[in-house]
């Protein structure tokens, strides 16, 4: 999640967007992006299709974070077997 936050924190540098003009791009709440920053939320699907969808030098990182988590998913439901 750190990996994803740090893309986006550098898109927003490179577009001097704040947290809350950087959330409005995409159409979501500023409070999301602050909890995500937090490690309080994880992206969902939505927010990752319209940050690819807005900022397509972002879909490697998005894949990135995505096949980590599928990863971590995997691992879990190995130990609760």
């Amino acid at each position: 999640m750190q990996e994803l936050v740090k893309a986006f924190e550098q898109i927003q540098a490179l577009y001097n967007l704040n947290d809350s003009q950087f959330a409005k791009s995409l159409g979501f709440d500023p409070s999301l992006i602050c909890r995500m920053k937090k490690g309080d939320q994880e992206p969902s699907s939505e927010f990752l299709a319209a940050l690819v969808a807005k900022y397509p030098e972002l879909k490697l990182q998005v894949m990135n974070y995505l096949e980590s988590r599928g990863a971590e998913r995997k691992q879990s439901d190995g130990k609760s077997v």
